[in-house]
């Protein structure tokens, strides 16, 4: 008698590991899913500060690998320190050595308010969106004119981001999301309505 029931359990835990490798790949896919998306949106937000005819010193690259790093964590809930690290290398390299204080300028301002909430609730947000957050906001600072002009840019991505993440939550009814995309979206529309704006001033 004991040998059926021994038996079925063992089916049972099999089916229960399959099940769960089948959602590791479904997992795996919806990531790569999110991140092919990001990289897109990336690249369109690179192309509509480059046609505004700015002369902007940010890269397409680095915009187009912020997407795929907040489309990978809109679908994870994970920021890949690969793809983070990356997008800051094409940010300084954008810059070069005479953008370097602007650049860290940037990423200081962008950083230090998110390192706060972080260490006072780390569930509330986590330490890879502090490091997303400096390498993005190392791209406003490039962008800035001076230290003023860097300071207000990455406050008002800041502040968009903060305002979409909240409307995007109360839209779907969750008390938490990945503010990684959150972020992206902040600092992407600065950007776009930066480079606007000049185009249209000048």
């Amino acid at each position: 008698m004991s040998s059926p029931t021994s038996t079925s359990t063992i089916a049972v835990d099999v089916s229960a590991d399959d099940a769960a490798d089948g959602d590791g790949v479904s997992a795996a896919r919806a990531s790569i899913v999110g991140a092919a998306i990001g990289a897109l949106v990336g690249a369109l937000a690179a192309l509509a500060v480059f046609t505004a005819g700015t002369g902007s010193v940010v890269p397409a690259a680095a915009l187009v690998v912020a997407g795929a790093v907040a489309g990978f964590d809109a679908r994870s809930n994970r920021l890949p320190d690969l793809g983070v690290a990356t997008m800051a290398i094409f940010g300084l390299a954008a810059g070069g050595s005479t953008e370097l204080t602007a650049w860290g300028t940037g990423a200081l301002v962008a950083a230090v308010p998110l390192l706060v909430i972080h260490l006072v609730s780390p569930c509330a947000l986590g330490f890879g969106d502090v490091k997303f957050a400096a390498s993005l906001g190392g791209l406003l600072g490039i962008v800035g004119a001076d230290l003023s002009d860097r300071v207000r840019l990455v406050m008002v991505a800041l502040t968009i981001a903060s305002g979409a993440a909240v409307v995007g939550a109360i839209a779907v009814r969750r008390r938490q999301l990945p503010f990684g995309p959150w972020l992206f979206v902040g600092v992407t529309a600065t950007l776009v309505a930066t480079a606007l704006t000049e185009s249209a001033v000048g």
